[in-house]
């Protein structure tokens, strides 16, 4: 049974800095305060800008970043509990973290049309069986992953279902590149928004999933923007 996913995670990125010779690269004109850079959050007091200019990176980071993220499962065998859709529900949840983001292309833009070719997705397994009988815990731990750049994010294992004793769970899938706006799955941000404190001056605020680090957010951002 092929199935997609639909749905998003929010869970702990690994730490940054920003890369500010790209940012200034950028918007040289941009006159800004980085006021927190933490693994779970960014804010940014931006100065000499109007309301419609912040309201442009929001919408951005929401809808116009690449990341990677579970997308098509194949299910093989299931004979647990849990009906194939819950299963593959889960799994989109768990979020992805690729070092080579950069050398796939965008599946639905890809000349495979979207089936999921080497150039635009990453494969992985699942395959499970319960042989103790005591119940057994799968996690974000057992999906293997056909690229080694190519991961869960760092952190303790997210626990997907539990097996009993004789069950089964064997199922393949592809992890594609997208943006936010094809699905908030591929959105690197649980939360973004701003707010004014004076009338050219605004604090610039997001909560990253993990799939891409603050330092990441900001220059993918400001290269869509000088596009």
């Amino acid at each position: 049974m092929r199935l997609q996913t639909r749905m998003i995670n929010v869970l702990n990125p690994t730490t940054s800095n920003f890369n500010m010779e790209f940012f200034d690269k950028c918007i040289p004109e941009l006159d800004y305060e980085v006021e927190i850079d933490q693994p779970e959050e960014c804010k940014i007091l931006i100065h000499g800008v109007n309301v419609r200019f912040v309201n442009l990176l929001r919408k951005t980071v929401m809808s116009r970043l690449n990341t990677m993220a579970i997308d098509l499962v194949e299910i093989e065998m299931n004979t647990t509990a849990l009906p194939d859709e819950t299963i593959a529900h889960r799994l989109g949840m768990v979020p992805i973290k690729c070092q080579t983001l950069d050398d796939f292309e965008v599946f639905d833009t890809c000349s495979c049309a979207g089936s999921g070719c080497e150039r635009c997705s990453i494969s992985f397994t699942l395959d499970v069986r319960g042989t103790s009988l005591e119940k057994r815990k799968i996690t974000s731990d057992d999906i293997h992953f056909s690229d080694s750049n190519c991961s869960v994010i760092s952190g303790p294992p997210f626990t997907l279902f539990y097996l009993h004793y004789g069950e089964r769970i064997f199922l393949t899938g592809k992890v594609q590149k997208a943006t936010g706006k094809r699905h908030v799955k591929w959105c690197p941000v649980s939360g973004v928004f701003f707010k004014s404190v004076d009338k050219t001056t605004f604090s610039f605020h997001f909560e990253s999933t993990g799939h891409l680090t603050n330092a990441e957010i900001i220059e993918q951002t400001l290269a869509r923007l000088r596009v």
